[in-house]
Formats: C-alpha cells, structure tokens, sequence
C-alpha cells in the first residue's frame, strides 16, 4: 500500500514538473532541410515546399509573414566554415523609408495556453543590421549570444523586423525556443 502510494505521488511529481517546463523547440533545420531542391541551399519560406510560410510543430504554430521587402524571408544552409556551418532563416526589414512600411514579420500562435518566454536563437553566421519588434510583452537583445529573448503572457504574438536607418534590415535565426512558463533563473 505505501509503495503504491509513493508510486503514485513521484508520477503525479513527474506530470506537475514536466508539465510546469513546456517547450516546443521550432528547429529551422529539421522542418527545412527536407524541403530543399538538390543543389540549391536557399528555400524561400512563402513557397509551397515550405508550407507555404505556415508550421506547426506541437502546439505552437509560426506563420511567416514576408511584408514589402524585395527579398522574400528565406531558409538558408550555410556549408563553407565548418565552424560557422549553420542553417537559418533569414527575416527583412521594410524596403520602404516610410513609417507605416513592415519587414518580415513571424507569428507565433500556442494554440493551447498563453507563452511567457520566448528565445530566437542567433546563428554562429553574421546576424544583420536589423532590429526585432513585439507586438505584445518584452523584448530583449542579448548581446553577449545575439539572441532576442521574449518575455510576456500572450496565446499569439507577432515578431516584425524592421531596419535602421540606412542600413539593410536582416537578422538571421537557427531556432525559436517557446516556454509556456518562465524558465527558472540560472544560479
């Protein structure tokens, strides 16, 4: 009886905690590089091959919204440095000097319960010159690994690059870590 009885507390202990660390990886490499042509390491995310801008991986789903650049949001595999070697996607700022123009933009809807915290991880390749904005929470740029980290309490927030003045709005990610909870603080 009291074996069955710790039995059932460590499972319920296991559900709460793996519960309480919810996170979908979206892992451009893995969802992308099924879907490029022989030869040819750029996949244009608005094509059919690619979903035509629209994924879901678990719960969350990530809709690529191109906005009025010239060059449509990418998948790209980089293979020359093998330090460097890396696959991302590459997101525009607006093409238009104008303040109602957008860049590319990334929605990200859970279509079970609110996230809190969301990391777009930076590649090893040069980011760009643009500038990621939320439209709902905070966010932040680490400079130390280049990542832009999201925190707030939304079931659907969209992330839109724009560019600096005078320079080419661009930013490059090799993933998007999504947390329906806050992560516990590094000790």
């Amino acid at each position: 009886m009291i074996k069955t009885l710790r039995f059932t507390l460590v499972a319920l202990m296991m559900l709460v905690c793996g519960g309480a660390s919810a996170q979908t990886t979206i892992n451009f490499k893995n969802i992308f590089e099924p879907c490029l042509q022989p030869n040819k390491p750029v996949l244009y995310l608005m094509n059919k091959e690619a979903g035509a801008g629209v994924q879901t991986v678990g719960d969350v789903t990530m809709t690529i919204i191109p906005g009025n650049y010239s060059s449509s949001p990418a998948y790209q595999m980089f293979t020359g440095d093998a330090a460097k070697s890396n696959a991302c996607i590459r997101l525009y700022g607006s093409k238009v000097d104008n303040e109602n123009a957008e860049g590319s933009a990334i929605k990200l809807t859970n279509s079970k319960e609110n996230m809190k915290h969301i990391v777009f991880v930076a590649t090893p390749v040069e980011q760009g010159a643009g500038e990621l904005n939320a439209s709902c929470g905070t966010l932040k740029f680490e400079r130390k690994t280049k990542n832009y980290v999201w925190t707030g309490d939304a079931k659907e927030v969209t992330f839109t690059v724009s560019r600096p003045e005078s320079k080419t709005g661009v930013l490059r990610f090799s993933e998007i870590v999504v947390n329906t909870t806050m992560p516990a603080a590094k000790k």
